[in-house]
């Protein structure tokens, strides 16, 4: 079993590092459970945690935008998320869920073939 830890700050960050999270997951809870956080904080935790876990980041809930999402992903992967999540909010087919899904991986693994 891994724990993840879903801190807001730089300084939340540390402490679930320091703490013994396994995973260090950056989310803005204002915006929703699945709130992206901005690409700073992403940047500021990834530096915070210096490696010593990776850190995963939420890009939102998404309905059928596969380019928006898809450069979402490219900026959490550019930010320093190694593992980027995203909601799957209105989507009314699987062929459009298998799209948007599809653009996001493709958008990230273009950037950085590590990421998942």
């Amino acid at each position: 079993m891994k724990l993840l830890v879903s801190p807001i700050n730089r300084e939340e960050a540390i402490i679930a590092s320091r703490g013994g999270a396994d995973i260090v997951d950056v989310k803005n809870p204002k915006e929703g459970s699945l709130g992206a956080n901005f690409p700073w904080i992403i940047r500021e935790v990834k530096e915070a945690v210096d490696g010593r876990q990776p850190i995963s980041a939420t890009i939102g809930d998404f309905n059928y935008k596969p380019g928006t999402a898809s450069l979402a992903a490219f900026g959490a992967a550019v930010a320093g998320a190694d593992y980027i999540k995203v909601g799957l909010y209105d989507i009314q087919t699987e062929a459009q869920a298998l799209e948007l899904l599809t653009k996001i991986t493709r958008a990230v693994k273009d950037y950085d073939s590590t990421k998942k």
